[in-house]
């Protein structure tokens, strides 16, 4: 993951929420986080069928290779889970789990017109 992810302030962290209306930060106890506390930027989407939830996937892996900022991710049949969290920041929310997310969306549109 690249070092120069930074830690996102609550008021940085309701703008991004802000360009992302279906994404949310959930918390969750986390005893090997330095505040005690897990905050993954997370969003749920369910697709028409398993092939267009493949498709994002593998769409989506691009972006994640060339970010090098890596989701915990998981896909039940046609729907797609994203947590997206930075690991070098003890579990919190960053600016690339932002971009990352950000550029997940736009995919997610362009699946939606298709």
């Amino acid at each position: 993951m690249s070092s120069s992810a930074e830690l996102l302030t609550r008021e940085q962290e309701l703008a991004a929420l802000a360009q992302l209306s279906d994404w949310q930060i959930l918390e969750t106890t986390d005893i090997k986080s330095s505040q005690g506390l897990k905050r993954e930027l997370c969003r749920f989407h369910t697709f028409s069928s398993f092939e267009l939830a493949m498709d994002f996937m593998r769409q989506a892996a691009v972006v994640v290779s060339r970010l090098d900022h890596h989701p915990h991710w998981c896909n039940t049949y046609n729907r797609v889970e994203i947590r997206l969290t930075t690991f070098s920041l003890g579990n919190q929310v960053s600016d690339l789990d932002v971009k990352l997310a950000l550029a997940m969306e736009s995919l997610l549109a362009q699946s939606a017109t298709a």
